[in-house]
């Protein structure tokens, strides 16, 4: 059988429109500004973690929905590590919680060690 291969276009030719990229970066920076927003507030507050929920509702036309998570939370997640924040997420059913802190690992470590003092110096209390 002859069959004219330019009749179908190669996939491999077949990119995403960025168009929808632009609209995935659309979601991603107003969740990005309420994230802000609470950071913000946060440490206004004395603050240095939150817990911000992000509804799992993300649907961008060309992605699945499970696409649009994937692409917008590593976004923002390697955003935060860029900016020196420590952050991780729990993906739920209806919504998602990303974790944020503004501690620094010495500082961390610092608290440790001042529990760790603490603790022994309560023992001695204790054991007079």
């Amino acid at each position: 059988m002859d069959l004219n291969k330019n009749i179908i276009t190669d996939a491999k030719t077949l990119k995403r429109h960025d168009r929808d990229f632009a609209d995935l970066s659309k979601i991603a920076n107003s969740v990005l500004s309420r994230l802000a927003e609470a950071i913000h507030e946060a440490h206004a507050a004395g603050k240095s973690r939150l817990s911000f929920s992000v509804p799992n509702f993300l649907q961008v036309d060309g992605f699945s929905n499970k696409t649009s998570q994937l692409y917008i939370f590593t976004a923002i997640l390697k955003l935060l590590e860029e900016k020196s924040y420590r952050a991780s997420i729990k993906i739920g059913q209806a919504e998602s919680v990303i974790r944020v802190t503004w501690e620094s690992e010495e500082d961390l470590r610092e608290i440790k060690n001042l529990h760790a003092y603490l603790k022994t110096r309560a023992m001695d209390i204790c054991q007079e």
